[in-house]
């Protein structure tokens, strides 16, 4: 019998803890999704040119990745839970301040903070998802994964609806709310015992060093960027036409979701033969 009630009582501490993590994902998507959308409104407040607005986008984008890259370098040797709260706490702090800018440089400090947050606890995620459901990890990523491409299609819907009533620095203090809750629900599992990291150095040149690698990381670079580059010129090229941002809000939200039902319907095609021609077709999309 205590043995049935402190099973129960584990298993409630791992779904609590996987609510916090999945909503730490959430707010990185809603930033993801929502962001075009701010631009115009971002831009019109602060009376920025497209270069200073470009700014705002890239140096979050920026951020990330030299996050994502310390992480790579350091993530074997420290305890990755602390290391995601971290992150997660400056995702929060850096949207607050986006916030409450009232001049560029604070609006890009909030950005480059809220990006680095971001991409120091966007990438352990799935590991973190995994310890905590740790009997079934395929079946709470494979949830994540759901969840995630539900928020990327429904929030530039309800984020417009949003934005029209309460404006844009209301939908970053949404960002640090979430955010804030995710640390909320995941603390005791953050700070509890986590497996003994290897704390080993390892050489990861002979790795860079295969030109297979080094043509994926460029693949890689090239994809996302065209995609930010994208997501960052449409709803700008588009305001001198009087275009409404619901229109922008529903084309976002269909390209999210179609992004969603083709990685669910390639999913069991990227591991076999079927995966050179997956990725030769991802420029050509972009490029049309």
């Amino acid at each position: 019998m205590t043995n049935r009630i402190e099973n129960l009582s584990s298993g409630g501490r791992e779904l609590i803890a996987t609510i916090g993590i999945i909503l730490a994902s959430i707010g990185f998507v809603m930033e993801l999704t929502l962001l075009p959308l701010l631009l115009n409104d971002i831009r019109q407040d602060l009376d920025l040119s497209v270069q200073g607005l470009a700014w705002v986008f890239n140096i979050y984008a920026f951020s990330v990745a030299a996050a994502v890259l310390l992480v790579g370098v350091i993530g074997d040797a420290v305890n990755k839970r602390p290391l995601f709260a971290g992150g997660v706490f400056l995702f929060t702090v850096g949207s607050i301040a986006v916030a409450i800018s009232d001049d560029y440089t604070g609006l890009l400090i909030g950005r480059a903070v809220q990006g680095f947050g971001g991409g120091i606890f966007s990438p352990l995620v799935p590991i973190l998802l995994a310890q905590a459901f740790h009997e079934k990890p395929g079946k709470i990523l494979i949830i994540w994964g759901g969840l995630a491409g539900v928020a990327a299609t429904i929030m530039p819907l309800i984020g417009d609806v949003a934005m029209e009533i309460f404006g844009w620095r209301a939908m970053f203090n949404i960002f640090a709310a979430v955010s804030a809750l995710s640390i909320l629900f995941s603390f005791r599992f953050v700070l509890g015992a986590n497996p003994t990291p290897n704390r080993e150095k390892t050489d990861r040149r002979p790795l860079f060093s295969l030109v297979s690698v080094r043509f994926l990381l460029f693949y890689i670079f090239l994809t996302y960027g065209c995609l930010s580059y994208f997501l960052f010129f449409f709803p700008i090229y588009l305001a001198p036409f009087s275009i409404t941002g619901t229109f922008i809000a529903f084309f976002f939200a269909a390209m999210w979701l179609s992004f969603s039902v083709a990685s669910f319907l390639l999913r069991d095609e990227v591991d076999n033969s079927h995966l050179k021609p997956i990725l030769m077709a991802a420029p050509v999309f972009l490029a049309s």
